[in-house]
């Protein structure tokens, strides 16, 4: 049986192949390429529109800061025409999406910092926002002061389009099809009057797809001398819906002092609902109490927020300055009917959760006159979120009859100042260096009906260091340097949150409670990189990065008051390095007379070790070697464009705790998309993702005394079908 690093070398050879043999029939190249098609990560030697010339300044300052960082596009995101930004980022060099979750390579997705116009999301999903209203991705491996030092694998930051300055309106209509039919629609609407700009964004969405189709775990429970004592096998079925609107209007005003201010507000409504059935089929050793779950669950949120920009200045002192509010509101029901073993009405549990969250920012940068060798900019960020959560538990047994009643709140109140001041110094001609100092302190306090008063604080000063060395006058190879001190503060719900109790109660399902001893995370990190841009649109990197972690947090299982729990603890310290090297080129820049093919390719490997737990599975992250390979081509004479994104990561046990592990097979996947300009204003996108259709499987394992347990979960695998049809009027 071939190797999944041999298919890999075997599908890329293949899908070269089937590329170039497309472009046999043509002899000459097409001398203009229409930009709307133009969805290479490469940049061409063709007249771009002038969105691309403002895209593609930012890609060229990115390769001149001092702080390092990578710059992906809108058309870059949008070649495969996805509908979210986790979908496009998953094709992106360097970059994992591992359950739905960004993360950067090292450490799992909790530990990369996720930003909105450099600010927290606050509230809102990233894969709220429609694609139409990103201008681009900005990704920090790095420390950066004016952004929080939460980021110990790096940060990445969405930066969302200004009000654009011209007339414009576009509609989007997306389908597709995996488990169950998805769709979506999109209009972005701009305009101008003298110095009033404005944009408007509407989003409507049926995803309940995403969330359906059914879950297989089958459990064996072992004594000391590995025999089973105990085994079953839970199949869990859901169909959801679920329903999104999202408003996004900006206003932009430019007075004739010079001052700008953008208002920019976001309202999202949600719902969703999800009829689910769990069957337990025990085939040895005792049963559990229960033996069927079925449940109900309904949930209604929803979020608003507004802020105000203001850019203006007031002597030779330049202000930035953004204030802001939000709201958000959650109401949740859930309704389980619970039988025994036997099918019998065993108890009826509803419980209703309403949360709701208000909160201010403000946030500010100053950039203060220096020098031509020194650009000086200092500022702050504050913030104020109040949470109120509300949990009824109603239960009703059927033998014996009895009614329980369990009634829990909980307030937080979060306080976050910080500051920050940062110095980038042009000490010679070619080279630079970086210097930021940020202090930065989160304060939580909390109370509730079944806890006492909390009070936690995190506070920690993050000096940054970064250097640039270009090693030619046109800056096409430079080297860089980068020593950054970084936190991951522990989440609100670790230090506290209402008590979850499971309704089969084992340890493979366990109750839930708080730390509020947690402390936070520290870390120190070296990054280093060597860059390449060459003239013949050849480029590539090569970075590595190592990082000491101490009071990293892990899960804690114990067994007390007749019940298993879950909590988090400080576990000691850790240490992570890993090495990346990512290339894009044109093929055209080796093959004279090559088919317009572009290639990305990355691969990166990573290395780490938890002190406190047991080898050799104490890493951080169970994938240790991550490749992708990215093919787009551009047909000679038609308006077309087509391509395929082919994904590889290895997989290993990980120790998660001190008494569980686990494994999560990480198949081949191979994409598929094409673009086909239909004539100047209409686009039409399709792709096709999963095609390989490889099985996933999830494995874990549990110790403790001498119990042991494992689990092996699947759910069946889909290949996602989608359409695009995008019109510009």
């Amino acid at each position: 049986m071939p190797t999944l690093a041999s298919q890999f070398s075997i599908l890329s050879t293949s899908g070269f192949l089937f590329l170039s043999s497309i472009t046999s029939t043509h002899a000459q190249e097409s001398k203009e390429v229409t930009p709307e098609i133009k969805v290479s990560p490469v940049e061409t030697k063709d007249k771009p529109q002038q969105v691309d010339i403002k895209a593609k300044s930012e890609v060229d300052n990115a390769k001149r800061d001092t702080a390092a960082k990578t710059v992906i596009t809108n058309e870059v995101l949008m070649r495969f025409g996805d509908t979210n930004i986790n979908d496009a980022m998953k094709r992106v060099p360097g970059v994992l999406v591992v359950k739905d979750q960004l993360q950067l390579p090292g450490m799992n997705a909790g530990y990369t910092q996720i930003l909105i116009d450099g600010e927290p999301p606050r509230g809102i999903a990233i894969t709220d926002l429609p694609m139409n209203i990103i201008d681009r991705v900005e990704i920090y491996r790095g420390g950066n002061a004016q952004f929080s030092s939460q980021a110990m694998a790096g940060t990445i930051n969405i930066v969302l389009k200004r009000v654009p300055s011209n007339t414009q309106a576009q509609i989007k209509a997306n389908i597709a099809n995996s488990y169950k039919t998805t769709s979506g629609l999109e209009w972005l609407a701009s305009d101008k009057h003298k110095n009033l700009s404005y944009s408007l964004s509407l989003n409507i969405r049926d995803s309940g797809g995403t969330l359906s189709g059914p879950t297989f775990i089958a459990n064996d429970f072992l004594d000391d001398t590995n025999q089973t004592t105990q085994k079953y096998v839970q199949i869990m079925r859901r169909d959801a819906n679920a329903y999104s609107l999202r408003i996004n209007p900006r206003v932009n005003y430019n007075s004739e002092a010079g001052t700008t201010l953008t208002s920019t507000s976001s309202l999202i409504l949600n719902r969703v609902g999800f009829m689910s059935k769990s069957e337990y089929d025990f085939q040895l050793g005792s049963p559990l109490p229960i033996g069927k779950i079925l449940r109900d669950y309904r949930s209604d949120s929803n979020f608003g927020n507004t802020s105000l920009r203001v850019l203006s200045s007031t002597g030779d002192l330049k202000l930035d300055i953004i204030a802001g509010v939000n709201l958000s509101t959650s109401a949740s029901t859930s309704k389980d009917r619970t039988f025994d073993p036997r099918d019998k009405s065993f108890f009826d549990r509803n419980v209703y959760t309403h949360r709701k969250t208000s909160a201010y920012n403000n946030t500010g940068k100053i950039t203060a006159p220096s020098s031509e060798a020194h650009d000086i900019v200092g500022g702050w960020t504050a913030s104020k979120s109040l949470d109120d959560t509300h949990r009824k538990e109603t239960q009703w047994n059927y033998l014996p009859v009895s009614t329980t009643e369990d009634f829990q709140a909980t307030r937080a109140v979060i306080d976050k100042v910080a500051f920050f001041i940062q110095d980038e110094w042009r000490f010679r001609k070619q080279s630079s260096a970086y210097f930021g100092l940020r202090w930065e302190s989160i304060k939580i306090v909390s109370n509730g009906t079944l806890q006492e008063k909390l009070q936690h604080q995190s506070t920690i000063l993050s000096p940054i260091v970064q250097g640039l060395w270009q090693l030619n006058p046109d800056n096409t190879d430079r080297l860089r340097l980068g020593l950054s001190r970084s936190f991951q503060a522990p989440a609100e719900i670790l230090l506290v949150s209402p008590i979850y109790k499971s309704l089969n109660n084992s340890i493979l399902s366990t109750n839930f409670r708080g730390n509020p001893a947690l402390r936070s995370e520290l870390a120190w990190s070296l990054d280093a990189a060597y860059e390449h841009n060459g003239n013949n649109e050849w480029n590539y990197t090569i970075r590595s990065k190592f990082r000491r972690i101490s009071d990293l947090h892990r899960e804690s299982i114990s067994f007390y008051a007749d019940a298993w729990w879950r909590t988090f603890i400080n576990a000691g310290d850790a240490i992570s390095k890993s090495l990346e090297f990512d290339t894009q080129f044109p093929l055209k820049c080796f093959i004279e007379g090559a088919p317009n093919i572009d290639i990305s390719f990355d691969l990166n490997k990573n290395w780490s070790k938890v002190y406190y737990l047991p080898a050799p599975d104490n890493i951080l992250s169970p994938n240790t070697v991550n490749a992708k390979l990215s093919m787009d081509f551009r047909a000679k004479n038609l308006p077309l464009t087509l391509g395929y994104n082919l994904r590889y990561s290895d997989s290993h046990w990980q120790q998660t705790s001190a008494s569980e592990r686990s494994f999560s097979t990480t198949p081949l996947e191979l994409d598929l998309y094409f673009l086909w300009k239909l004539n100047q204003k209409t686009l039409l996108r399709a792709s096709v993702d999963n095609l390989l259709k490889r099985q996933s499987l999830s494995l874990s394992e549990q110790r403790f005394s001498d119990l042991r347990t494992s689990s092996n979960s699947f759910s069946p695998v889909y290949r996602k079908l989608s359409l695009n049809l995008e019109h510009k009027f």
